[in-house]
């Protein structure tokens, strides 16, 4: 029975010391620093809590966000990447030797906290290019709050020779090695609506974006022929205006949300080359910051890339295209020839030279070449954060050399441990059971003085009880013991 026990204890002992020091805690790279519950093999769901022992390893350092550096949601439209350009924390009063005060950790903070606060449009109309530059304050974050300021910035040019391009920059971004970005992205279009929803709305920012160089084409070649330009001052080198994204009941349009300038031979000056294309801008304002919304997760009813009648009430259809439509084709016929239709990057071309993608978009509540509208969203919306990878500490179980070498140690000790304290109670626990054995008497009586015995013996009958006699075979020792007391008195 001891043999027994002893092998099942041990075998017991070999799987707790496995789970105990079996494991080195080892530093990983996890793209998730805020995971609650480890899938550990000794500390199954069904164990209760109190059971538990050694679940989870330790918490995941946080990190500092880079300045100057490209960084990108984990969603699936990866479009945008984010320059932060404010992690300051307003309310700490320390400083260090520069006088700045301490940066704010990140740790996979949802960025769906911040809010578009600033867009503003430049163009080189001369090239045919443009950006959009939009900041995003997110507010508070942290503990005191602090104030975290990102930057991104969305370009478009009609020859990528000159200017870079955000559609092009994507294509590399997702394209494999082993096939070329247009062909990559051009199998979007081809295949039927995409499975991804996001990708709907990359579509949507490709297309109106080529309404918005198409427009600035037609605003160049035409410049020389109609009324507003009778000073015959060259076509402008930037143009830029800023619209104020507030949602309020102003109309996306009114002239209290834009403000616009142009630069022409080393003068800034109001003039009329960006405002009157201003309808057509603000298009790429609202796909802009609605599709930004998308991408750090936070979608309200309103946006235009998940309610379609929305789409259709903001986007509008520029009214000064339709006045340059018939100019472009009077006096720039070969330029209408080689160009019959705006073709996107990615997603095929309109119908026809005088209709736009806005044109398409809202004139059907069907797809557009593939471009499905509204788009449905996964639910419960999962959190967009920063795709970045966090330090995380994890365990690993040991080589075999350290694993036997630890097993052995732990158990060995754990065991002559138990069987200790098992030496040492098991004789208190059967002795209470079974009570004083006569040998026990025999010892405790050759300790005691005849003048002790009879005192107890006075002291029992004094108080009425009888003491148990002692057996036949000590009743010659107490004799003697009473005659060598009586001897020395």
């Amino acid at each position: 029975m001891f043999y027994a026990g002893s092998a099942v204890l041990i075998m017991l002992l070999v799987v707790v010391n496995l789970a105990l020091v079996g494991y080195d805690e080892v530093t990983v790279t996890m793209p998730d620093p805020n995971i609650t519950e480890y899938d550990q093999w000794w500390a199954p769901k069904s164990l209760p809590s109190a059971l538990k022992f050694r679940t989870k390893p330790g918490d995941c350092q946080e990190v500092t966000l880079p300045l100057n550096t490209a960084l990108r949601t984990n969603s699936s439209l990866p479009l945008f990447t984010y320059y932060l350009t404010n992690n300051l924390n307003q309310f700490d009063s320390q400083k260090d030797s520069l006088g700045l005060r301490g940066q704010t950790p990140y740790q996979a903070n949802p960025m769906n906290i911040c809010r578009v606060q600033n867009m503003t449009l430049t163009m080189e109309p001369r090239i045919l290019s443009f950006a959009v530059s939009t900041s995003l304050l997110c507010d508070p974050v942290g503990d005191p709050p602090r104030s975290r300021r990102f930057q991104t910035t969305f370009k478009r040019a009609r020859d990528s020779r000159f200017r870079f391009d955000s559609v092009l920059d994507y294509m590399a971004y997702t394209a494999a090695p082993n096939e070329t970005d247009v062909s990559r992205y051009q199998i979007l279009s081809r295949d039927g609506p995409p499975k991804d929803p996001y990708v709907n709305a990359l579509g949507a920012i490709d297309a109106l974006a080529t309404d918005l160089i198409h427009m600035m084409w037609m605003r160049k070649v035409t410049w020389f022929h109609i009324n507003d330009t009778a000073n015959q001052s060259p076509v402008p080198e930037l143009g830029s205006m800023s619209w104020d994204s507030r949602p309020d009941s102003r109309l996306p349009t009114d002239p209290s949300r834009l403000n616009w300038g142009t630069y022409t031979e080393g003068y800034w000056y109001k003039g009329n080359y960006v405002r009157t294309i201003n309808t057509t801008i603000v298009n790429m304002f609202l796909a802009m910051r609605d599709a930004i919304y998308l991408d750090i997760g936070y979608v309200l009813p309103e946006n235009i890339y998940v309610n379609k009648t929305t789409f259709d009430q903001v986007i509008k259809i520029d009214p000064y295209g339709t006045e340059l439509t018939p100019i472009t084709w009077q006096y720039n016929l070969d330029g209408i020839n080689t160009s019959t239709t705006l073709c996107s990057w990615g997603w095929g071309c309109t119908r026809n030279i005088n209709t736009t993608w806005a044109q398409e978009f809202t004139s059907t509540g069907q797809q557009v070449n593939n471009i499905s509208l509204p788009i449905v969203l996964p639910s419960p919306l999962p959190a967009s954060v920063l795709d970045i990878v966090y330090l995380c500490p994890q365990y690993k179980l040991k080589s075999w050399g350290d694993l036997l070498v630890s097993l052995f140690t732990g158990t060995f000790t754990m065991y002559v441990t138990l069987y200790g304290i098992f030496a040492w109670l098991a004789p208190m626990l059967d002795r209470k059971r079974k009570g004083p054995q006569p040998w026990e008497r025999y010892i405790e009586q050759q300790t005691l003085s005849p003048s002790y015995e009879i005192r107890r013996t006075a002291s029992a009958q004094y108080f009425g009880y009888t003491p148990s006699p002692y057996s036949p075979e000590f009743e010659d020792d107490k004799k003697r013991l009473l005659d060598e007391d009586r001897k020395s008195l």
